[in-house]
């Protein structure tokens, strides 16, 4: 729909935030942030792209959804730190475990997405935070229909 509606007119488009006065202020105190997508959740994640200095945005969308990739390109490019899955999930339990053992003091991880990812992410992030002195916090943003 959207390279249909690029023909039609130019559409303006303003993203904006993480607002110092909301839960994102604890995550911009972390040594790293991970920024983990699903899907369109990526819309909610353009705007930490350069939020800090250490963020690493993790994107996986269906193969029916490949086309999203080029008509967001451009913001990507922001992104110094990123990874993409077309046709799968990323693991969540490993590659959490995998920033846990990096030797980060705190960890940030923003979630935006379908629930069930959202869901994934918030277990594994409970269960790590229980397990180890790594400090993890954690926003989500799920969306559903």
């Amino acid at each position: 729909m959207t390279p249909y509606l690029k023909q039609l007119a130019s559409l303006l488009t303003l993203i904006d935030g993480p607002y110092r006065n909301n839960t994102a202020d604890e995550n911009l105190k972390c040594d790293r942030i991970l920024l983990i997508g699903g899907g369109l959740g990526i819309t909610g994640l353009l705007s930490w792209a350069t939020s800090h200095p250490n963020t690493k945005l993790l994107w996986s969308l269906k193969q029916s959804d490949r086309a999203l990739t080029l008509d967001v390109e451009g913001a990507l490019d922001r992104f110094s730190k990123k990874e993409f899955l077309v046709g799968q999930r990323f693991d969540v339990k490993s590659m959490l475990e995998a920033e846990g053992q990096m030797g980060w003091k705190k960890v940030g991880v923003v979630v935006c997405g379908p629930g069930g990812l959202c869901d994934d992410v918030t277990a594994e992030v409970v269960r790590l935070g229980r397990a180890g002195k790594m400090v993890w916090e954690l926003e989500v943003h799920a969306y559903s229909w």
